[in-house]
């Protein structure tokens, strides 16, 4: 019950909308459904026991919050009040008294500090007159006389709604919770600040020692919110409140330090560079000191890559059962029978029955219910057994679900055998629930089986899995259509018993008409539901139309039930709503956003939004995200033969495919060479990092549109597109799909005699292989872009291309042919940027050779070219490449300043491949600087991650490197096996360079018998310069310990188009 001040306060807010808006008594009466009386009482302060509804009901119709939840204030800020609205003060005493109150957060305030916070020493003789006069006027600025209230040692503040009494809330909370739930609490509570502490408030507050403590709180928190997103792989979740915070403690280093690690936690690590630069600046300009330990060794985490593994993840994959869930009282406890006596053993259960008779229903809602008892894991894949689509292949499934273990995509063995025994292993110790929905049969599924103790597989089908029952002893659970009650209570769930009561024929006929199957009955009561005044019985007239009875009942089957199903759900929505549905069946990818819609509707964003909320709440799109839209496999089918006609929304499909990925491209990889085309404007990304993110996002969509040939007239587009794409799939290192997607390309361009297109698809191609060290086919695919090229009379792309067969000829041992190759583009040049590129190509092949100072003249040659043309990509290449030559030539400062300049710009732009290859020679830099320790943990950094990017030529440099180093420490097995292992990784790519390499790394006699062999045919004067080295026993360069001899790699080898 509220107090009588809370009524009077009510009381004038009620009478004070009412007279503003001209509003009489008996109006607001009928507005709100209280009666006159009661609101004359209640205005007049004569109501002192009102009923709680009908204060409820006025406070609705007048748009005021009850029951009052008082003044609220704010003080992680500037000291905010609103009580009823913004308060405003006359005088700064009374203020500052509220703020001295507040920040002690409800603890009694002695007399003798308020005095001293208000007037410090020069205290007035009639100090106790106006401090009570000031307590006064905050009591009343609070309209509350009760908020602040007086003790025998002085006042204390009383209100329910304070900040900081929030924030220290969240932060209890987050100490005793999960690490997952501490961070989201953490997190929430840094969020109420809005600035320094009361920083609006004059010096005497703000130095007041409870200001400072409260302070060090906020501190505290963002340190544990940085420490906690960190270890669980969620660093960005604190940068934001990180960066805010050193802007107001500029010098706390423990902060900065956090903000370095978060940053190169969540992949920013030229940020994190930056960061540091910053803050080590400002310390040296202000107090002249190098910056602590703990910043200090932030930084060289940053530098050596060496953050924290992420935990763990649980996965909790499973579908939200559905709302509209009715019946299956007898399946569901014979699934809790089966669990309760399955023990310790690994259980297996399908759910056999006809397509839509609502397998996956019982399964999500079972699955869902028992989701505790399974706390290392949830996880669900539709196998889409049958379906449009080709089955889920095992591979694939097992690959997500290691993935959702946070196993590294690159980490996941292509190999089906070996990506299962990976899971197994996985799981083996794990106990997790399984959910394989939709199978197509027994090989689809016997890989993805748990193998945990306790755990349990769950599978859908169509089919009986018969086999499975004798070798795995899985138990069936055989699924029929609903019973009629079970049908009828469906309906009512969705459309509400009265309604369904009014008709009770209709009803049973409608549930009749859908053949009493679940997906039927929710679709058809989905439409009936967005129409709440149409009659049962019409919608069962329509459903008579055309014979829909037999429709929904041949063969048994279910596809008719669902075809009419999704017909009368189309035929339901407005013309513009199915339009939209139709066009959404253009789309070739898996899924599309509003603006993708919007594109193909030719309207706006806001029009797109409302017509897929309308087809999501008919059941006809999925949302998977807030912002991302997919089909259901049949769905997805019936929507594609809609669309055949469609060709118009087609093309404004593609072209606003191509119009982002035109502007991604020329954000994210300006440098790489594309098809000459008269695009027009395209859409614009801030940077580099957002270009990448759409990329990322829509990257399956773009890659299913060029392989799409229903749409004759988009081929051209298609091409495009895909040649647009290049330079994702180079700095991305996604293989396969790049393939796929040049060859659809490829295949596209030749079918419509596009010479050009063909040979950017060619050109495409061959870069994906060389980017596999798959030489040969590189070669080849590269002299196939030349012909096509040059018939097109495409210069440039015969000058990459030319480039592209040079690096595979240079990997093959070829190195006059490269130089051939390479002085033929110099001279063929018409660009400067394609001279940039070329230059470092022919540096590498001096360098290898053996020539240092003509390699030198060219990286350098190159540089000052990029840099007059701001090629930056190119600069950086050249730039890395450098750091072998000054190397030997004993400059290792130099040396480390140029790789890491380049690892910088590398890390920046996400190209992977780079940033490995970069490590390297850092590592070999290190090393030749006499600090074995840091070059091994860069060389090992370096070989993980040319394992996740799959280009070997790297890996064996890594390999070579990490050996040299071992060898150097006195591990020599260990040596000698690194280089055996980049031996025989050198002999599988045909690369005699490598080769060469790798033998002079294992340094015995007859290994340099062969590798001098490969020099002396190969013109490898550079191994030639290694083996004499070794055998005269002087290092090859200056300042080089002789161990460092044989960890002289090749230079990145890269191909620019």
């Amino acid at each position: 019950m509220p107090d009588a001040h809370q009524l009077a306060r009510f009381a004038r807010a009620v009478r004070g909308h009412r007279l503003a808006n001209g509003v009489t008594q008996a109006e607001l009466a009928a507005r709100s459904g209280v009666s006159v009386r009661t609101i004359r009482a209640v205005e007049q302060g004569h109501a002192t026991r009102p009923h709680a509804a009908s204060l409820a009901k006025l406070a609705a119709a007048v748009g005021l919050d009850w029951p009052p939840a008082g003044p609220r204030i704010g003080v992680l800020g500037p000291l905010a009040v609103d009580a009823g609205g913004p308060v405003r003060w006359e005088s700064r005493k009374p203020r500052v008294l509220l703020a001295v109150l507040a920040v002690h957060a409800g603890q009694p305030v002695s007399q003798a500090e308020i005095v001293d916070v208000l007037w410090g020493e020069d205290v007035p003789p009639t100090w106790q007159n106006l401090v009570h006069g000031y307590v006064a006027r905050v009591r009343a600025a609070l309209d509350d006389p009760t908020a602040v209230r007086a003790s025998r040692h002085g006042y204390r503040l009383v209100v329910r709604d304070l900040d900081l009494l929030r924030f220290d809330a969240l932060v209890a909370r987050s100490r005793a919770a999960p690490p997952v739930e501490a961070i989201g609490l953490l997190s929430e509570a840094l969020e109420l600040w809005r600035g320094p502490l009361l920083a609006d408030l004059p010096e005497e507050v703000r130095g007041h020692p409870t200001v400072h403590a409260i302070t060090a709180r906020r501190v505290a928190a963002a340190l544990a919110l940085a420490d906690l997103a960190r270890e669980h792989d969620v660093a960005g979740e604190a940068v934001d409140h990180l960066r805010r915070l050193v802007v107001e403690e500029p010098l706390h280093e423990g902060l900065h330090a956090r903000l370095v690690l978060a940053l190169a936690a969540d992949g920013r690590q030229a940020a994190a560079l930056e960061e540091f630069a910053r803050v080590r600046a400002r310390l040296v300009d202000e107090l002249g000191v190098e910056p602590g330990a703990e910043l200090r060794a932030a930084h060289v985490r940053v530098l050596r890559r060496d953050l924290p593994e992420p935990a763990d993840p649980v996965p909790a994959q499973l579908p939200p059962a559905t709302g509209h869930f009715t019946g299956r009282r007898a399946q569901l406890l014979r699934l809790d029978g089966l669990l309760a006596n399955q023990g310790r053993t690994v259980g297996i259960t399908a759910i056999a029955g006809t397509a839509g008779v609502g397998k996956t229903a019982l399964a999500v809602r079972w699955a869902n219910d028992v989701r505790h008892r399974f706390p290392d894991g949830q996880l669900y894949i539709d196998l889409r057994g049958f379906a449009e689509h080709e089955p889920v292949r095992p591979a694939e499934a097992l690959g997500r679900f290691l993935r959702a273990f946070g196993v590294p995509p690159e980490r996941v063995p292509a190999d089906p055998d070996e990506a299962a025994a990976l899971y197994r292993t996985t799981v083996a110790t794990r106990r997790v629930l399984v959910v394989l929905d939709n199978a197509a049969g027994a090989e689809q599924v016997r890989p993805l089986l748990p193998s945990g103790p306790g755990s349990l597989a769950l599978i859908t089908s169509r089919d009986r899995l018969g086999g499975m029952a004798a070798r795995e002893g899985l138990v069936r659970l055989a699924l029929d259509v609903l019973p009629a009650p079970d049908a009828r209570a469906l309906l009512e769930r969705a459309l509400g018993a009265a309604r369904v009561a009014a008709e009770p024929d209709a009803a049973r006929e409608l549930a009749e008409l859908c053949a009493h199957l679940p997906l039927a009955l929710r679709v058809v009561a989905a439409n009936l539901a967005d129409q709440p005044h149409r009659a049962l019985a019409d919608q069962v007239g329509e459903l008579r139309e055309g014979n829909r009875l037999a429709q929904l009942g041949i063969d048994g089957t279910g596809e008719a039930a669902v075809r009419t199903a999704f017909e009368l759900s189309y035929r339901r929505l407005a013309e513009p709503h199915r339009r939209l549905f139709r066009l959404l069946g253009v789309v070739a990818g898996p899924h599309f956003t509003a603006d993708a819609a919007a594109a193909l509707l030719d309207a706006d964003r806001r029009a797109a939004e409302h017509g897929l909320r309308v087809l999501s709440s008919a059941h006809l799109v999925q949302q998977l995200s807030p912002d991302r839209y997919g089909f259901h496999d049949l769905l997805r089918l019936y929507a594609r033969e809609l669309a055949e006609p469609e060709t118009a929304a087609a093309r404004r499909l593609y072209r606003w495919y191509l119009d982002g990925a035109d502007g991604a491209a020329r954000a994210a990889y300006p440098h790489m060479l594309r098809l000459p085309a008269r695009i027009g404007e395209t859409r614009s990304f801030a940077d580099q990092e957002t270009a990448m993110g759409w990329l990322n996002d829509e990257i399956a969509n773009l890659a299913a549109a060029v392989a799409d040939r229903r749409f004759p007239d988009v081929a051209r587009t298609a091409c495009l597109l895909a040649d647009a794409l290049r330079g994702y799939f180079w700095l991305t290192m996604k293989i396969a799909l790049w393939e796929s997607t040049a060859q659809a390309a490829l295949a596209l361009a030749r079918a419509r005699g596009d010479t050009a297109a063909a040979a950017a698809a060619s050109l495409s191609l061959s870069s994906a292989r060389l980017r596999s060290s798959d030489q040969v086919a590189a070669a080849g695919q590269s002299a196939v872009t030349l012909d096509l090229a040059r018939a097109a009379g495409w210069w440039e792309g015969e000058v990459a291309a030319g480039g592209t067969l040079a690096a595979s000829l240079y990997h093959m041992g070829e190195m006059d042919r490269a130089a051939a190759h390479l002085e033929h583009n110099l001279l063929a040049a018409g660009s400067e940027r394609t001279r940039c590129t070329t230059l470092v190509l022919l540096g590498n092949v001096s360098y290898t050779g053996g020539d240092l100072d003509q390699a030198a003249r060219r990286y350098q040659e190159a540089a000052r070219l990029c840099r007059s043309i701001g090629s930056h990509y190119v600069e950086a290449m050249a730039s890395g490449a450098m750091v072998g030559v000054l190397r030997r030539q004993g400059r290792i400062t130099e040396a480390r300043e140029h790789g890491l300049r380049s690892l910088a710009y590398f890390r920046e732009i996400g190209d992977l491949a780079s940033e490995s290859q970069t490590l390297v020679v850092l590592a070999e830099v290190e090393f030749a600087a006499g600090d074995p320790t840091t070059a091994l943990a860069t060389a090992e950094v370096a070989l993980e991650l040319n394992r996740r990017t799959g280009e070997r030529a790297a890996e064996i440099d890594a390999l070579n490197c990490l050996g040299t180093i071992r060898a150097a420490l006195g591990d020599h097995a260990r040596a000698r096996a690194l280089h055996e292992e980049a031996l025989d990784v050198a002999k599988r790519i045909k690369s005699p360079y490598t080769v060469a390499q790798s033998l002079v790394g294992l340094g015995d006699e007859e290994s340099l018998r062969q590798a001098s062999e490969l020099a002396d045919r190969h013109g490898f004067g550079l191994v030639r310069q290694d083996i004499l080295a070794l055998r005269s026993g002087f290092p090859a360069q200056p300042h080089e310990p002789r161990a460092a001899v044989v960890a002289a790699g090749e230079p990145p080898h890269h191909t620019f188009g």
